[in-house]
């Protein structure tokens, strides 16, 4: 088993609070990523798990067990850390069982483990080989196979990825996601890339400034955000924002465009309010969906072009505010050119202004 608990958890650095009142449940065999920018709390959360940080105040369980207390070796957790940490002197078949031989496991059986993870990671063409020998990637998967032989109830991953070039952690994203359905174990992991994120998890916790933000599934979070910070933080590029005024049953921006309100919205704000809309450039684009029933069109100048292959990025003026229009199977587009755009008002949000949570945002 490797439920965990985290109940009323707090950590200072002197004065400082740097992790804020962390309530959080992870059932066994769950994928958590934990995710926010520098100086969220994330690695220091995973650390007070690991038990490598003093907990200032709350509790940790862990099947039920209480694990404040607990040193790192008696809590049944093994942890990859953003460096390697593989030791150079010895080979790749010694680093993986190195930490079996520290706890006295026989020969036979440091063998045996040894060999099917090297196998589950296709190491075994490495086993003689010393780490400077091999890729990043290899590395990698030497350090996660450390972790696996020690079969742990509880996997935490510090960023794993973060040392390795763009393609190489894309094929590690997949190695870990079917790692963990081959393990059927508790992971714990730790990013600040949303990508890692939405594609690994099957629970996001999203953090800022040492507190949660929002949990849920990758799809709950990425379509319901709680809040701005949330609706900008995931996704790719991030949520186009604009104020507006709630006036006579419409939403009315400042360049003079009137929307409708959604519907979702309509029990929730009220006269003469101030509010930021959003939608995602993949809801405002040229290209007119044929499922979209309910749409704003309009015209607007191409201000900008990224193009991205087999899509490219607009950026326009809306709202008084630069906004990015994604464009399926783009074309030439000649800067200064003027375009029709359709804005998917099924997509669009809703956040109240001084508050910054959407409005239909349960507690």
């Amino acid at each position: 088993m490797g439920s965990i608990s985290i109940k009323n958890l707090e950590k200072f650095y002197g004065k400082e609070k740097v992790v804020k009142n962390i309530n959080l449940d992870i059932k066994d065999k769950e994928f958590v990523v934990l995710i926010g920018p520098s100086g969220s709390g994330k690695s220091t959360t995973l650390r007070m798990l690991a038990g490598l940080e003093d907990i200032t105040k709350g509790e940790v369980f862990f099947d039920g067990t209480l694990v404040n207390d607990l040193p790192p070796r008696l809590r049944n957790i093994a942890m990859v850390f953003q460096s390697y940490a593989l030791y150079p002197h010895l080979s790749i078949r010694n680093n993986l069982g190195f930490g079996l031989k520290i706890a006295k496991f026989s020969k036979d059986e440091i063998n045996t483990r040894v060999s099917e993870v090297s196998k589950m990671l296709e190491l075994d063409e490495h086993l003689n080989k010393k780490p400077s020998q091999c890729s990043g990637g290899q590395r990698q998967r030497v350090a996660m196979g450390r972790a696996i032989v020690r079969e742990p109830n509880i996997f935490l991953f510090d960023e794993p990825l973060s040392n390795l070039d763009a393609k190489l952690r894309a094929k590690m994203r997949l190695e870990i996601k079917l790692l963990h359905q081959k393990l059927q174990k508790t992971i714990v992991y730790v990013t600040h890339d949303q990508v890692e994120a939405m594609t690994l998890a099957s629970k996001v916790v999203v953090m800022r400034d040492g507190q949660i933000e929002q949990v849920g599934t990758p799809i709950e979070v990425f379509s319901n955000p709680r809040n701005i910070f949330v609706a900008t933080f995931l996704g790719s590029p991030a949520m186009n924002l604009t104020p507006a005024v709630y006036k006579d049953s419409k939403l009315v921006l400042k360049d003079g465009h009137i929307l409708p309100i959604p519907k979702r919205y309509a029990k929730y704000i009220k006269a003469n309010q101030e509010v930021i809309i959003g939608v995602r450039s993949e809801s405002l684009t040229p290209n007119l969906h044929k499922n979209v029933l309910s749409y704003y069109s309009f015209d607007a100048k191409i201000l900008a072009v990224e193009p991205l292959g087999a899509t490219s990025n607009l950026f326009i003026d809306f709202g008084k505010e630069q906004f990015i229009s994604r464009m399926n199977h783009p074309k030439e587009i000649q800067i200064g050119e003027e375009m029709k755009f359709y804005l998917n008002l099924d997509k669009l949000y809703c956040f109240d202004a001084k508050t910054k949570i959407a409005l239909d945002a349960k507690e």
